[in-house]
């Protein structure tokens, strides 16, 4: 499914999360599932409704909270969401990766970065990058889109850095990818 560099956690206990809880929206017990591991698809999530229509038991991930919102407002339908996903972090710093990458481009910032769920493609604009050349930057780059499928970048993760950025309920370390095209100008 993924590079063996990938593991995803959702972590309901990790207190860097916005929405750490020990229970879902719904009043189920939350716990930590390994989702991914090292590239292995390992457990599904699930709400109430969508277990009942596979036979399975709610995981604790029907939310209605969202990270943009106050603590405990119910301002959303229920989904079936992570609480915290984590992506581990890998052994080397952006700084080495980068360094060693030879030529690419590093992105620190999409605009309203959005991916079709059902076939993996995605063309996202770019707010804020640079041009890395022999492993040192080389220029800012002001208009720019990153197109691919992300079911295929999934697979071709190059690495994952030791760092950690949170996001809502997300944290995410710094990932390098190898076959997304850009388009742009410097």
């Amino acid at each position: 499914m993924a590079s063996e560099k990938l593991t995803i956690v959702d972590d309901p206990s990790d207190s860097r999360g916005l929405l750490s809880a020990a229970y879902d929206d719904e009043g189920v017990p939350t716990s930590v599932k390994r989702v991914i591991e090292k590239g292995v698809l390992n457990t599904y999530l699930y709400d109430s409704y969508n277990s009942s229509i596979d036979g399975k038991v709610p995981s604790g991930n029907g939310m209605r909270r969202r990270p943009q919102d106050a603590q405990y407002q119910f301002r959303s339908s229920l989904v079936c969401a992570p609480v915290n996903m984590v992506v581990r972090p890998g052994r080397r710093s952006p700084e080495d990766i980068i360094s060693s990458m030879g030529e690419g481009v590093v992105v620190e910032r999409f605009a309203f970065p959005t991916v079709n769920p059902y076939t993996g493609a995605f063309s996202l604009e770019v707010r804020s990058a640079h041009i890395v050349k022999n492993g040192s930057p080389a220029g800012h780059i002001k208009h720019a889109l990153v197109t691919g499928n992300m079911f295929d970048g999934l697979k071709n993760i190059v690495e994952v850095g030791n760092d950690a950025t949170i996001t809502g309920d997300t944290v995410l370390p710094s990932i390098a990818f190898d076959g997304f095209e850009v388009v742009g100008s410097r």
